[in-house]
């Protein structure tokens, strides 16, 4: 991009979530992302290793502020009926002095844990959950 600008710089504080639809105000961090999988290939007569794309993998993960227990509500169902959580996640960032808004949906989440108790006395006390994901649209980009 010519003329970038140090303003156009997304900011953090602008990032929202939704899970499953309902706005997730008590989001301090939201990360999801694509893995690409390699496998070294050497070639005769040649030195260098190249590589070879064999697989992709997700890895994904979000931190709320404890304010309620919406959480454990969520996935408590999922643990006594021993089913898998899975979840639609919406990120977005949209930050009035940058070039666009950036929104993706992640589709078919899988929780990788249920947090039903956590404090310490001297801190307030945040829940972090991770994640992986099938599928993802990329709702709007900042071009």
């Amino acid at each position: 991009m010519d003329n970038t600008q140090g303003k156009q710089v997304f900011s953090g504080r602008e990032g929202e979530m939704w899970l499953d639809g309902a706005y997730v105000a008590e989001v301090k961090a939201c990360k999801a992302e694509v893995i690409f999988e390699y496998k070294d290939i050497t070639l005769a007569k040649k030195a260098m290793k190249e590589r070879k794309l064999i697989g992709l993998d997700t890895d994904g993960s979000f931190t709320l502020y404890k304010v309620s227990s919406m959480m454990s509500n969520k996935l408590i169902p999922y643990i006594r009926n021993n089913q898998t959580p899975l979840v639609t996640i919406i990120i977005k960032i949209d930050d009035k002095d940058a070039i666009g808004a950036e929104r993706v949906a992640l589709y078919n989440c899988s929780l990788d844990h249920a947090l039903l108790g956590n404090f310490d006395v001297e801190d307030t006390i945040e829940e972090e959950y991770k994640f992986k994901f099938t599928d993802f649209d990329m709702l709007d980009t900042a071009d």
